[in-house]
């Protein structure tokens, strides 16, 4: 990213991800760092969009990310997703291939905290259910 948009990027709310074919971080910016709990070191010493993916989710955000890697593009997608402590939380990825002399050489995307609203349904449904037993 040029250095302008970088700035911009971290006046965002929701965290800002580029990964390379590999699907190492190349770029996250603050808000990333804060959420998941990892320090700018974490990253140059190398993180993988993987280690962040609850293993119960890998399959389907593999499949998304073959598409996006075919050029293809993909809705947003939720997710339950790993800091670096072990917990979890749940998120909405929207992903798209990154271009240079039109070959794809990555992945950039947004990630949005829906953990609360995710939550608040579950607790919604559980009141629902025990209303009905009743």
């Amino acid at each position: 990213m040029i250095s302008n948009d970088r700035d911009i990027v971290e006046l965002l709310p929701d965290i800002i991800y580029e990964a390379d074919l590999n699907l190492n971080l190349t770029y996250v910016n603050s808000v990333a760092f804060e959420k998941f709990g990892y320090s700018q070191e974490d990253l140059n010493i190398g993180l993988n969009i993987v280690q962040l993916i609850e293993p119960e989710y890998k399959k389907r955000a593999f499949s998304k990310i073959k598409l996006i890697f075919e050029g293809k593009e993909t809705d947003p997608d939720e997710y339950l997703l790993r800091k670096k402590d072990g917990s979890n939380f749940y998120a909405r990825v929207h992903s798209r291939p990154i271009y240079k002399n039109g070959q794809i050489i990555g992945i950039r995307g947004t990630i949005n905290d829906i953990n609360e609203m995710i939550l608040a349904e579950q607790e919604l449904k559980e009141s629902e259910e025990k209303l009905n037993y009743s």
